[in-house]
């Protein structure tokens, strides 16, 4: 005879919410998307001359951010700020074209 135990539903973290400049549309508009790690209980603040969204849903990490310049900021800027946050790329950082 197998014995089955029932298990209650685990609950994962939840990545931070983004400030309200984040974009709302599921549309794609950032020049850049990859996936990030945030360390638990740490919220995403705004970067400087970067417009972001981000999801709770990756393969690896903990969301995945997509990421537009609001002029010609460079990635490493971005990845900077982020880093000062405590907030690390995981994986590749995918180009992607806005449309």
């Amino acid at each position: 005879m197998t014995m089955h135990h029932v298990r209650p539903p685990v609950s994962l973290p939840l990545v931070p919410q983004l400030p309200p400049r984040v974009q709302a549309s599921d549309r794609v508009f950032g020049a850049y998307v990859f996936e990030v790690t945030v360390p638990e209980g740490q919220v995403l603040h705004p970067v400087e001359g970067w417009t972001l969204r981000l999801w709770p849903q990756a393969r690896l990490g903990d969301g995945t951010l997509e990421a537009r310049a609001d002029g010609s900021e460079p990635l490493s800027d971005l990845l900077d700020q982020l880093g000062a946050q405590r907030i690390r790329p995981l994986g590749p950082i995918r180009v992607r074209k806005s449309g």
